[in-house]
Protein backbone atom coordinates (compact mmCIF):
# COMPACT_ATOMS: atom_id res chain seq x y z
CA UNK A 1 0.00 0.00 0.00
CA UNK A 2 3.05 2.38 0.63
CA UNK A 3 3.41 3.10 -3.27
CA UNK A 4 0.09 4.05 -3.70
CA UNK A 5 0.49 6.52 -0.80
CA UNK A 6 3.53 7.87 -2.09
CA UNK A 7 2.18 7.93 -5.84
CA UNK A 8 -0.92 10.03 -4.40
CA UNK A 9 0.96 12.40 -2.40
CA UNK A 10 3.38 13.12 -5.26
CA UNK A 11 0.60 13.68 -8.09
CA UNK A 12 -0.99 15.85 -5.47
CA UNK A 13 1.95 17.89 -5.39
CA UNK A 14 2.96 18.04 -8.88
CA UNK A 15 -0.87 19.19 -9.41
CA UNK A 16 -0.69 21.70 -6.89
CA UNK A 17 2.55 22.87 -8.30
CA UNK A 18 1.20 23.02 -11.62
CA UNK A 19 -2.44 25.02 -10.65
CA UNK A 20 -0.21 28.22 -8.95
CA UNK A 21 -0.91 31.21 -10.91
CA UNK A 22 2.49 32.65 -11.83
CA UNK A 23 3.10 36.66 -10.22
CA UNK A 24 3.14 39.42 -12.75
CA UNK A 25 6.18 40.44 -14.22
CA UNK A 26 8.08 43.87 -12.66
CA UNK A 27 7.63 46.97 -14.65
CA UNK A 28 10.73 48.87 -15.12
CA UNK A 29 10.24 52.58 -16.86
CA UNK A 30 13.43 54.73 -17.44
CA UNK A 31 11.28 57.97 -16.99
CA UNK A 32 9.26 56.76 -13.69
CA UNK A 33 10.60 59.66 -12.14
CA UNK A 34 8.25 61.98 -14.19
CA UNK A 35 4.99 59.50 -13.53
CA UNK A 36 3.24 59.23 -10.32
CA UNK A 37 3.72 56.40 -8.93
CA UNK A 38 1.32 53.01 -10.52
CA UNK A 39 -1.92 52.03 -8.55
CA UNK A 40 -1.98 48.72 -6.91
CA UNK A 41 -4.50 45.90 -8.47
CA UNK A 42 -7.93 46.64 -7.60
CA UNK A 43 -8.59 43.25 -7.82
CA UNK A 44 -7.64 40.32 -5.37
CA UNK A 45 -6.21 37.12 -7.02
CA UNK A 46 -6.12 33.89 -5.89
CA UNK A 47 -2.76 32.28 -5.84
CA UNK A 48 -4.11 28.90 -6.85
CA UNK A 49 -6.40 28.45 -10.22
CA UNK A 50 -9.22 25.98 -9.41
CA UNK A 51 -8.68 24.57 -12.81
CA UNK A 52 -6.30 21.51 -13.92
CA UNK A 53 -3.18 21.93 -16.27
CA UNK A 54 -4.64 19.56 -19.12
CA UNK A 55 -3.07 22.15 -21.42
CA UNK A 56 0.87 22.40 -19.62
CA UNK A 57 2.82 19.61 -21.43
CA UNK A 58 5.62 19.99 -18.64
CA UNK A 59 2.48 18.58 -16.20
CA UNK A 60 1.74 15.47 -18.13
CA UNK A 61 5.69 14.74 -18.68
CA UNK A 62 6.46 15.23 -14.61
CA UNK A 63 3.46 13.12 -14.07
CA UNK A 64 4.40 10.29 -16.02
CA UNK A 65 7.81 10.68 -15.22
CA UNK A 66 6.13 10.16 -11.22
CA UNK A 67 4.34 7.09 -12.31
CA UNK A 68 6.61 5.39 -14.05
CA UNK A 69 9.39 6.05 -10.92
CA UNK A 70 6.82 4.67 -8.95
CA UNK A 71 6.08 1.56 -10.51
CA UNK A 72 9.81 0.33 -10.84
CA UNK A 73 10.33 1.09 -7.69
CA UNK A 74 6.95 -0.60 -5.86
CA UNK A 75 5.15 -2.84 -8.53
CA UNK A 76 6.68 -6.27 -8.94
CA UNK A 77 5.91 -7.23 -12.17
CA UNK A 78 7.02 -10.13 -14.10
CA UNK A 79 6.99 -10.55 -17.98
CA UNK A 80 6.94 -14.31 -18.89
CA UNK A 81 8.53 -14.75 -22.47
CA UNK A 82 8.44 -17.97 -24.66
CA UNK A 83 12.40 -18.55 -25.84
CA UNK A 84 13.84 -21.46 -27.73
CA UNK A 85 14.96 -24.11 -25.13
CA UNK A 86 18.74 -24.37 -24.71
CA UNK A 87 19.03 -26.09 -22.06
CA UNK A 88 17.77 -29.57 -20.03
CA UNK A 89 15.71 -28.65 -17.16
CA UNK A 90 13.80 -32.23 -15.41
CA UNK A 91 11.37 -31.69 -12.78
CA UNK A 92 10.00 -34.64 -11.08
CA UNK A 93 6.50 -34.65 -9.59
CA UNK A 94 6.39 -37.36 -6.86
CA UNK A 95 3.07 -39.11 -6.06
CA UNK A 96 3.95 -39.89 -2.39
CA UNK A 97 0.39 -40.09 -1.08
CA UNK A 98 -0.77 -43.34 1.22
CA UNK A 99 -1.35 -45.75 -1.51
CA UNK A 100 2.59 -45.40 -2.23
CA UNK A 101 3.07 -47.57 0.40
CA UNK A 102 1.72 -50.93 -0.77
CA UNK A 103 4.30 -53.19 -1.01
CA UNK A 104 5.25 -54.37 -4.19
CA UNK A 105 7.48 -57.55 -3.91
CA UNK A 106 10.22 -56.59 -1.74
CA UNK A 107 10.23 -52.98 -1.57
CA UNK A 108 7.24 -50.21 -1.26
CA UNK A 109 5.93 -48.70 -4.02
CA UNK A 110 8.21 -45.41 -3.17
CA UNK A 111 10.82 -47.44 -3.16
CA UNK A 112 10.47 -48.33 -7.05
CA UNK A 113 9.77 -44.68 -7.97
CA UNK A 114 12.54 -43.07 -6.03
CA UNK A 115 14.54 -46.06 -8.29
CA UNK A 116 12.64 -44.35 -11.70
CA UNK A 117 14.21 -41.10 -10.39
CA UNK A 118 17.93 -42.48 -10.35
CA UNK A 119 17.25 -43.97 -13.68
CA UNK A 120 15.67 -41.00 -14.87
CA UNK A 121 17.53 -38.34 -13.78
CA UNK A 122 20.93 -39.81 -15.28
CA UNK A 123 19.10 -40.19 -18.30
CA UNK A 124 18.22 -36.58 -18.62
CA UNK A 125 21.75 -35.34 -17.51
CA UNK A 126 23.13 -37.79 -20.38
CA UNK A 127 20.92 -35.67 -22.66
CA UNK A 128 22.45 -32.48 -21.66
CA UNK A 129 25.83 -32.75 -21.48
CA UNK A 130 26.93 -29.73 -23.87
CA UNK A 131 24.58 -27.51 -22.52
CA UNK A 132 23.44 -26.51 -18.77
CA UNK A 133 21.04 -28.71 -16.25
CA UNK A 134 18.59 -28.49 -13.50
CA UNK A 135 16.63 -30.01 -11.59
CA UNK A 136 13.88 -30.24 -9.13
CA UNK A 137 11.52 -32.22 -7.21
CA UNK A 138 7.86 -31.51 -6.26
CA UNK A 139 6.17 -34.27 -3.96
CA UNK A 140 1.96 -34.11 -4.41
CA UNK A 141 -0.38 -35.62 -1.70
CA UNK A 142 -3.16 -33.67 -0.13
CA UNK A 143 -1.34 -30.78 -1.86
CA UNK A 144 1.64 -30.04 -3.78
CA UNK A 145 5.10 -28.87 -2.19
CA UNK A 146 7.05 -25.64 -3.71
CA UNK A 147 9.37 -27.07 -5.75
CA UNK A 148 13.23 -27.99 -4.38
CA UNK A 149 16.70 -29.27 -5.84
CA UNK A 150 16.38 -32.67 -6.52
CA UNK A 151 19.43 -33.60 -4.43
CA UNK A 152 18.64 -31.40 -1.49
CA UNK A 153 14.55 -32.75 -1.30
CA UNK A 154 15.04 -36.62 -2.23
CA UNK A 155 16.91 -37.92 1.15
CA UNK A 156 13.75 -36.11 2.77
CA UNK A 157 10.82 -38.26 1.01
CA UNK A 158 8.50 -39.62 2.98
CA UNK A 159 4.62 -41.18 2.53
CA UNK A 160 2.09 -39.00 3.58
CA UNK A 161 -0.91 -39.57 5.44
CA UNK A 162 -2.97 -38.24 2.75
CA UNK A 163 -4.90 -38.83 -1.02
CA UNK A 164 -3.71 -37.69 -3.94
CA UNK A 165 -6.02 -37.44 -7.20
CA UNK A 166 -4.80 -37.08 -11.22
CA UNK A 167 -5.73 -33.30 -10.92
CA UNK A 168 -3.62 -32.38 -8.01
CA UNK A 169 -0.11 -34.14 -10.15
CA UNK A 170 -1.27 -32.03 -12.98
CA UNK A 171 -1.51 -28.73 -11.71
CA UNK A 172 2.14 -29.25 -9.76
CA UNK A 173 3.48 -30.25 -13.73
CA UNK A 174 2.25 -26.81 -14.60
CA UNK A 175 3.61 -25.23 -12.07
CA UNK A 176 6.05 -22.22 -12.84
CA UNK A 177 9.62 -22.19 -11.31
CA UNK A 178 11.96 -19.73 -10.60
CA UNK A 179 14.93 -21.56 -10.26
CA UNK A 180 15.21 -23.81 -13.00
CA UNK A 181 13.57 -23.63 -16.59
CA UNK A 182 11.80 -26.96 -16.92
CA UNK A 183 12.28 -28.59 -20.37
CA UNK A 184 11.10 -32.29 -19.66
CA UNK A 185 8.47 -32.80 -16.58
CA UNK A 186 8.18 -36.50 -15.06
CA UNK A 187 5.23 -37.68 -13.15
CA UNK A 188 6.03 -41.03 -11.40
CA UNK A 189 2.79 -41.71 -9.67
CA UNK A 190 0.91 -45.56 -8.85
CA UNK A 191 -2.03 -43.99 -10.82
CA UNK A 192 -3.09 -44.46 -14.67
CA UNK A 193 -1.87 -41.70 -16.94
CA UNK A 194 -5.27 -40.02 -17.83
CA UNK A 195 -6.43 -40.08 -21.64
CA UNK A 196 -6.04 -36.84 -23.46
CA UNK A 197 -4.27 -34.73 -20.36
CA UNK A 198 -1.02 -36.06 -21.51
CA UNK A 199 -0.85 -37.50 -25.05
CA UNK A 200 2.14 -38.58 -27.11
CA UNK A 201 2.63 -34.83 -29.20
CA UNK A 202 2.71 -33.42 -25.61
CA UNK A 203 5.80 -31.92 -25.55
CA UNK A 204 8.04 -32.13 -22.09
CA UNK A 205 5.30 -34.13 -19.92
CA UNK A 206 6.38 -37.91 -19.31
CA UNK A 207 3.82 -40.15 -17.68
CA UNK A 208 5.55 -43.45 -14.70
CA UNK A 209 3.59 -45.57 -13.34
CA UNK A 210 4.55 -47.97 -10.29
CA UNK A 211 3.23 -50.74 -8.28
CA UNK A 212 2.07 -54.13 -9.87
CA UNK A 213 -1.98 -54.96 -9.64
CA UNK A 214 -3.30 -55.73 -6.07
CA UNK A 215 -6.54 -56.91 -4.77
CA UNK A 216 -8.14 -54.64 -2.43
CA UNK A 217 -11.03 -53.93 -0.62
CA UNK A 218 -11.41 -51.32 1.59
CA UNK A 219 -14.31 -49.13 3.71
CA UNK A 220 -15.83 -46.57 1.48
CA UNK A 221 -18.66 -44.87 3.40
CA UNK A 222 -21.08 -45.81 6.49
CA UNK A 223 -24.59 -44.20 7.06
CA UNK A 224 -27.00 -44.81 9.94
CA UNK A 225 -30.81 -45.29 9.43
CA UNK A 226 -33.19 -44.43 12.36
CA UNK A 227 -35.33 -47.34 13.93
CA UNK A 228 -37.74 -48.70 11.32
CA UNK A 229 -41.72 -49.20 11.73
CA UNK A 230 -41.43 -52.52 13.19
CA UNK A 231 -38.25 -52.33 15.18
CA UNK A 232 -36.80 -50.27 17.81
CA UNK A 233 -33.02 -50.23 16.53
CA UNK A 234 -31.44 -48.14 14.22
CA UNK A 235 -29.67 -49.92 11.58
CA UNK A 236 -25.52 -48.87 10.88
CA UNK A 237 -25.12 -49.80 6.68
CA UNK A 238 -21.26 -50.11 5.64
CA UNK A 239 -20.74 -49.90 2.32
CA UNK A 240 -16.92 -51.42 0.50
CA UNK A 241 -15.18 -50.90 -2.69
CA UNK A 242 -13.25 -53.66 -4.56
CA UNK A 243 -10.45 -53.42 -6.59
CA UNK A 244 -9.93 -56.54 -8.86
CA UNK A 245 -11.45 -60.00 -7.79
CA UNK A 246 -11.32 -59.84 -3.43
CA UNK A 247 -14.13 -62.44 -2.46
CA UNK A 248 -16.93 -61.13 -0.03
CA UNK A 249 -15.16 -60.03 2.88
CA UNK A 250 -15.55 -60.63 6.83
CA UNK A 251 -16.86 -57.28 8.62
CA UNK A 252 -16.49 -56.67 11.65
CA UNK A 253 -18.30 -53.99 14.17
CA UNK A 254 -16.55 -52.88 17.49
CA UNK A 255 -18.83 -50.64 19.64
CA UNK A 256 -20.42 -50.46 23.20
CA UNK A 257 -21.90 -53.58 23.73
CA UNK A 258 -19.42 -55.94 22.00
CA UNK A 259 -18.33 -57.12 18.76
CA UNK A 260 -19.94 -58.03 15.53
CA UNK A 261 -19.00 -60.09 12.69
CA UNK A 262 -20.92 -59.95 9.40
CA UNK A 263 -19.96 -61.18 5.56
CA UNK A 264 -20.78 -58.27 3.09
CA UNK A 265 -22.69 -59.23 0.34
CA UNK A 266 -22.43 -57.22 -3.48
CA UNK A 267 -24.80 -54.56 -4.15
CA UNK A 268 -26.81 -54.74 -6.62
CA UNK A 269 -26.37 -51.69 -8.55
CA UNK A 270 -22.57 -52.51 -8.65
CA UNK A 271 -20.29 -55.22 -8.98
CA UNK A 272 -17.38 -53.28 -7.14
CA UNK A 273 -19.33 -53.05 -4.59
CA UNK A 274 -20.44 -54.96 -1.21
CA UNK A 275 -22.40 -53.46 1.70
CA UNK A 276 -23.20 -54.43 5.13
CA UNK A 277 -25.80 -53.79 7.62
CA UNK A 278 -25.52 -53.99 11.84
CA UNK A 279 -28.39 -53.10 14.19
CA UNK A 280 -27.47 -50.66 16.46
CA UNK A 281 -29.05 -49.85 19.89
CA UNK A 282 -26.87 -47.95 21.38
CA UNK A 283 -24.78 -44.59 21.15
CA UNK A 284 -21.00 -43.94 21.26
CA UNK A 285 -17.76 -44.32 19.41
CA UNK A 286 -17.60 -48.12 16.41
CA UNK A 287 -15.04 -49.45 14.84
CA UNK A 288 -15.41 -50.95 11.50
CA UNK A 289 -13.06 -53.27 10.49
CA UNK A 290 -11.94 -55.44 7.46
CA UNK A 291 -9.46 -58.85 8.65
CA UNK A 292 -8.44 -59.41 5.27
CA UNK A 293 -8.71 -55.99 3.09
CA UNK A 294 -6.24 -56.91 0.76
CA UNK A 295 -2.90 -55.08 -0.59
CA UNK A 296 -3.89 -51.68 1.06
CA UNK A 297 -4.22 -51.25 4.85
CA UNK A 298 -4.76 -47.52 5.08
CA UNK A 299 -9.06 -48.18 4.26
CA UNK A 300 -8.98 -51.37 6.54
CA UNK A 301 -9.92 -49.72 9.81
CA UNK A 302 -12.38 -46.87 10.19
CA UNK A 303 -13.51 -44.89 13.56
CA UNK A 304 -17.00 -43.22 13.76
CA UNK A 305 -18.94 -42.39 16.90
CA UNK A 306 -23.06 -42.81 16.34
CA UNK A 307 -25.47 -40.35 18.37
CA UNK A 308 -28.31 -41.27 19.68
CA UNK A 309 -31.14 -42.50 17.36
CA UNK A 310 -34.37 -41.71 17.86
CA UNK A 311 -37.84 -43.33 17.32
CA UNK A 312 -39.83 -41.59 14.42
CA UNK A 313 -42.83 -39.95 16.03
CA UNK A 314 -46.36 -39.69 14.91
CA UNK A 315 -49.36 -39.09 16.34
CA UNK A 316 -51.92 -41.53 15.11
CA UNK A 317 -55.49 -41.76 15.78
CA UNK A 318 -56.48 -44.22 13.31
CA UNK A 319 -58.79 -46.86 15.22
CA UNK A 320 -58.89 -49.63 12.45
CA UNK A 321 -54.79 -50.62 12.90
CA UNK A 322 -52.69 -50.31 15.86
CA UNK A 323 -49.29 -48.25 15.36
CA UNK A 324 -46.58 -50.44 14.53
CA UNK A 325 -44.35 -51.17 17.05
CA UNK A 326 -41.26 -48.86 16.43
CA UNK A 327 -42.94 -45.60 16.25
CA UNK A 328 -43.10 -43.32 19.31
CA UNK A 329 -46.65 -41.59 20.12
CA UNK A 330 -46.37 -37.73 19.67
CA UNK A 331 -48.48 -34.86 18.77
CA UNK A 332 -45.42 -33.69 17.53
CA UNK A 333 -45.13 -35.91 15.09
CA UNK A 334 -46.82 -36.36 11.50
CA UNK A 335 -50.72 -37.18 11.80
CA UNK A 336 -52.79 -40.17 10.95
CA UNK A 337 -56.02 -40.39 10.86
CA UNK A 338 -59.26 -40.64 8.92
CA UNK A 339 -61.99 -38.26 7.86
CA UNK A 340 -64.47 -38.47 10.75
CA UNK A 341 -61.56 -37.00 13.28
CA UNK A 342 -59.92 -34.29 10.48
CA UNK A 343 -60.08 -30.81 11.68
CA UNK A 344 -59.10 -27.71 9.91
CA UNK A 345 -56.11 -27.14 11.76
CA UNK A 346 -54.61 -30.90 10.88
CA UNK A 347 -54.63 -29.85 7.22
CA UNK A 348 -51.08 -27.92 8.03
CA UNK A 349 -49.05 -30.88 9.53
CA UNK A 350 -47.98 -33.59 7.41
CA UNK A 351 -50.46 -35.78 7.43
CA UNK A 352 -52.51 -39.42 6.00
CA UNK A 353 -56.05 -38.66 5.74
CA UNK A 354 -57.71 -42.57 5.22
CA UNK A 355 -61.16 -43.26 3.72
CA UNK A 356 -63.53 -44.71 5.84
CA UNK A 357 -65.21 -47.48 3.15
CA UNK A 358 -64.32 -49.53 0.38
CA UNK A 359 -66.78 -50.86 -1.81
CA UNK A 360 -65.77 -52.96 -4.57
CA UNK A 361 -66.44 -51.27 -7.87
CA UNK A 362 -69.44 -51.46 -10.13
CA UNK A 363 -69.60 -52.74 -13.68
CA UNK A 364 -68.93 -49.55 -15.26
CA UNK A 365 -65.51 -48.60 -13.35
CA UNK A 366 -62.17 -49.19 -14.05
CA UNK A 367 -58.80 -47.15 -13.27
CA UNK A 368 -58.65 -43.68 -14.90
CA UNK A 369 -55.64 -41.35 -14.76
CA UNK A 370 -53.07 -42.07 -12.31
CA UNK A 371 -49.00 -40.81 -11.64
CA UNK A 372 -47.17 -43.66 -12.66
CA UNK A 373 -43.83 -42.56 -11.04
CA UNK A 374 -45.97 -42.12 -7.51
CA UNK A 375 -44.19 -44.35 -4.36
CA UNK A 376 -47.74 -45.43 -3.55
CA UNK A 377 -47.71 -47.63 -6.20
CA UNK A 378 -44.87 -49.66 -5.18
CA UNK A 379 -45.62 -53.68 -5.18
CA UNK A 380 -48.99 -53.10 -6.35
CA UNK A 381 -50.61 -55.49 -8.92
CA UNK A 382 -53.43 -53.41 -10.86
CA UNK A 383 -54.92 -56.59 -12.27
CA UNK A 384 -55.78 -56.91 -8.15
CA UNK A 385 -56.52 -53.52 -7.95
CA UNK A 386 -58.86 -53.18 -11.30
CA UNK A 387 -61.21 -55.97 -10.06
CA UNK A 388 -60.73 -54.31 -6.27
CA UNK A 389 -61.52 -50.64 -6.57
CA UNK A 390 -61.95 -48.45 -3.72
CA UNK A 391 -65.13 -46.32 -3.71
CA UNK A 392 -64.03 -42.71 -4.46
CA UNK A 393 -64.41 -40.80 -2.26
CA UNK A 394 -67.28 -37.95 -1.25
CA UNK A 395 -65.28 -34.74 -0.02
CA UNK A 396 -63.66 -32.11 -1.36
CA UNK A 397 -60.14 -32.12 -2.44
CA UNK A 398 -58.21 -29.71 0.51
CA UNK A 399 -56.19 -27.12 -0.71
CA UNK A 400 -52.74 -28.19 -2.08
CA UNK A 401 -53.91 -32.27 -3.26
CA UNK A 402 -53.67 -33.38 -6.44
CA UNK A 403 -55.05 -36.84 -7.41
CA UNK A 404 -52.88 -39.75 -7.79
CA UNK A 405 -55.22 -42.48 -8.96
CA UNK A 406 -58.83 -41.37 -10.23
CA UNK A 407 -61.32 -44.12 -11.36
CA UNK A 408 -62.80 -44.02 -15.46
CA UNK A 409 -66.04 -41.20 -13.89
CA UNK A 410 -63.67 -38.95 -12.47
CA UNK A 411 -63.96 -39.97 -9.05
CA UNK A 412 -60.29 -39.48 -6.63
CA UNK A 413 -59.22 -42.73 -5.03
CA UNK A 414 -56.03 -41.25 -3.70
CA UNK A 415 -54.16 -37.79 -3.61
CA UNK A 416 -51.04 -36.59 -2.72
CA UNK A 417 -49.49 -33.17 -1.33
CA UNK A 418 -45.94 -32.19 -1.30
CA UNK A 419 -45.23 -29.62 1.09
CA UNK A 420 -46.57 -30.11 4.05
CA UNK A 421 -46.37 -33.69 3.15
CA UNK A 422 -50.19 -34.87 3.07
CA UNK A 423 -51.72 -38.39 1.42
CA UNK A 424 -55.36 -39.29 1.22
CA UNK A 425 -55.60 -42.98 0.95
CA UNK A 426 -58.15 -45.68 0.67
CA UNK A 427 -59.44 -47.31 3.96
CA UNK A 428 -57.68 -49.68 5.73
CA UNK A 429 -59.50 -53.62 5.75
CA UNK A 430 -58.34 -55.90 7.90
CA UNK A 431 -61.35 -58.45 7.84
CA UNK A 432 -61.78 -58.74 3.56
CA UNK A 433 -60.85 -61.11 1.42
CA UNK A 434 -56.59 -61.60 1.11
CA UNK A 435 -56.53 -59.41 -2.28
CA UNK A 436 -58.30 -56.92 -0.78
CA UNK A 437 -56.89 -56.97 2.25
CA UNK A 438 -53.00 -57.07 0.98
CA UNK A 439 -54.08 -54.34 -1.79
CA UNK A 440 -55.29 -51.98 1.21
CA UNK A 441 -52.29 -52.31 3.51
CA UNK A 442 -49.87 -52.07 0.45
CA UNK A 443 -51.17 -48.80 -0.16
CA UNK A 444 -51.39 -47.50 3.90
CA UNK A 445 -47.91 -48.73 4.43
CA UNK A 446 -46.83 -47.28 1.39
CA UNK A 447 -48.19 -44.26 2.23
CA UNK A 448 -47.00 -44.22 5.74
CA UNK A 449 -43.01 -44.98 5.05
CA UNK A 450 -43.61 -41.96 1.91
CA UNK A 451 -45.15 -39.66 4.96
CA UNK A 452 -42.09 -40.39 7.13
CA UNK A 453 -39.55 -40.90 5.31
CA UNK A 454 -36.24 -42.66 4.72
CA UNK A 455 -34.20 -40.92 7.64
CA UNK A 456 -30.89 -41.96 6.73
CA UNK A 457 -27.77 -40.04 8.10
CA UNK A 458 -24.25 -40.35 6.50
CA UNK A 459 -21.85 -41.00 9.00
CA UNK A 460 -18.13 -38.97 8.71
CA UNK A 461 -15.62 -41.81 8.91
CA UNK A 462 -11.98 -41.48 10.37
CA UNK A 463 -9.34 -44.07 8.58
CA UNK A 464 -6.62 -45.35 10.43
CA UNK A 465 -3.52 -47.38 9.12
CA UNK A 466 -2.25 -50.72 10.55
CA UNK A 467 -0.08 -48.34 13.09
CA UNK A 468 -3.00 -45.72 14.40
CA UNK A 469 -1.91 -42.96 11.71
CA UNK A 470 -5.01 -41.29 10.88
CA UNK A 471 -5.51 -41.04 7.01
CA UNK A 472 -7.28 -38.37 5.21
CA UNK A 473 -9.74 -39.76 2.36
CA UNK A 474 -8.31 -43.03 2.50
CA UNK A 475 -11.15 -44.54 0.16
CA UNK A 476 -9.59 -42.57 -3.07
CA UNK A 477 -6.43 -44.99 -2.22
CA UNK A 478 -7.63 -48.13 -2.56
CA UNK A 479 -7.58 -49.01 -6.28
CA UNK A 480 -4.41 -51.07 -6.26
CA UNK A 481 -5.42 -53.43 -8.55
CA UNK A 482 -5.01 -51.04 -11.90
CA UNK A 483 -3.19 -52.42 -14.86
CA UNK A 484 0.30 -51.12 -15.16
CA UNK A 485 0.51 -49.09 -18.27
CA UNK A 486 3.92 -48.08 -20.82
CA UNK A 487 5.92 -45.41 -19.05
CA UNK A 488 6.87 -42.55 -21.18
CA UNK A 489 10.49 -42.22 -22.47
CA UNK A 490 12.58 -39.31 -21.69
CA UNK A 491 13.51 -37.64 -25.53
CA UNK A 492 15.99 -35.20 -26.19
CA UNK A 493 14.75 -31.51 -26.45
CA UNK A 494 12.13 -30.90 -29.58
CA UNK A 495 13.42 -28.67 -32.27
CA UNK A 496 10.74 -26.32 -31.55
CA UNK A 497 10.56 -26.56 -27.85
CA UNK A 498 10.06 -23.21 -25.93
CA UNK A 499 10.19 -22.22 -22.01
CA UNK A 500 8.78 -19.34 -20.95
CA UNK A 501 11.61 -17.24 -19.32
CA UNK A 502 10.82 -14.58 -16.64
CA UNK A 503 11.92 -11.02 -16.94
CA UNK A 504 11.06 -8.02 -14.24
CA UNK A 505 9.48 -5.49 -15.85
CA UNK A 506 11.00 -2.56 -13.33
CA UNK A 507 14.24 -1.24 -15.99
CA UNK A 508 10.91 -0.28 -18.70
CA UNK A 509 9.62 1.37 -15.93
CA UNK A 510 12.86 3.05 -15.58
CA UNK A 511 13.23 3.65 -19.08
CA UNK A 512 10.52 5.21 -19.69
CA UNK A 513 10.38 7.53 -16.49
CA UNK A 514 14.15 8.86 -17.83
CA UNK A 515 12.77 9.11 -21.32
CA UNK A 516 9.63 11.49 -20.04
CA UNK A 517 12.21 13.21 -17.53
CA UNK A 518 14.20 14.28 -20.95
CA UNK A 519 11.09 15.11 -23.43
CA UNK A 520 10.04 17.82 -20.38
CA UNK A 521 13.48 19.57 -19.99
CA UNK A 522 13.90 19.21 -24.38
CA UNK A 523 9.91 20.84 -24.11
CA UNK A 524 11.22 23.54 -21.69
CA UNK A 525 14.40 24.54 -23.50
CA UNK A 526 11.90 24.88 -26.38
CA UNK A 527 9.14 27.25 -24.89
CA UNK A 528 11.85 29.56 -23.13
CA UNK A 529 14.10 29.97 -26.89
CA UNK A 530 10.44 30.91 -27.78
CA UNK A 531 9.80 33.47 -25.67
CA UNK A 532 13.38 35.32 -25.74
CA UNK A 533 12.31 35.73 -29.47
Amino acid sequence: MWPLGIAGLAGSAIIAWYMQRRPPRRVALSFGRFLPEPEDNPTQERRFALKLPVRSMSFWLHLITLLAALAAIGAKFTWDREVKADAIGLRVVLDVSHSMSVADGSATRLDRALQVIDTQRQIAKDMGTDTAFCEELVTVSQSASAPRPLAEALPLVAVQPYSAEVASLLKAAEAKSEACEVTHTLIITDQVKPSGALGATTVGYFWHQVGAPQDNIGIVAAEIASKGMATRTASLTVDLLRSGAVPPPQVTLQGPNGVATKIARRALDREDRFKVAFPISMAGDYKISLPDGGAYSGDDLASLSIPEVQSQKVEWRLATLPAPSGLEASNLGPLVTGFEDLTHADLARPIIIVGSQWTRQSSDRSIGVFLKNSDIFNGVNFDVLERNLPSAGNFQLPQGFVPTLMDSQGGILIAERQSPRGIILPPVVVDGGSDLRNLSLTFFYNGLRALLGDQVMPMALTWESATGQKVSRAWLEGDTARALSTPDALTPIAADQTVARTKPVWPYFVLVALIALILERVWKLRVQTRKRR
